[in-house]
């Protein structure tokens, strides 16, 4: 599984009870289960790309996902983590993340970035920095 995601990332989007680099932030993640698209987070990390989650309300939808590379999941089961990355160049641009680690992101071309968190008010994103 290589290094797990530590899991003061894990919970309720925009609500982290972390202390320093953990407050406020955990991981937001997109899934797809009984035919709809959630937006929600990560209850535990079972493999590289395997994850239990679950909606922001902790009862809606919850259930074990697998990422994949599209935006929006397409069928039940199905997940992706967005980053966002803003080249020096300006503009922005989204990134799907193939694995997560540490801290160190992967994309489905083999690009390697590094990942914090930011709490935009109205959601939790992934800002990706390459290296």
């Amino acid at each position: 599984m290589g290094r797990p995601i530590n899991k003061r990332w894990f919970g309720t989007t925009g609500t982290g009870t972390g202390t320093g680099l953990f407050t406020g932030n955990n991981l937001p993640i997109r899934f797809k289960l009984g035919g709809t698209v959630y937006e929600g987070y990560i209850t535990k990390q079972t493999g590289s790309n395997r994850y239990k989650v679950s909606t922001d309300d902790g009862t809606t939808a919850t259930g074990t996902v697998y990422l994949k590379n599209a935006i929006l999941p397409a069928t039940n089961g199905d997940a992706a983590l967005v980053g966002i990355l803003t080249p020096s160049g300006g503009g922005v641009s989204t990134v799907l993340i193939r694995d997560l680690r540490s801290r160190i992101a992967i994309d489905y071309s083999g690009n390697r970035y590094k990942w914090t968190l930011q709490d935009d008010s109205t959601e939790t994103l992934i800002r990706l920095t390459a290296i």
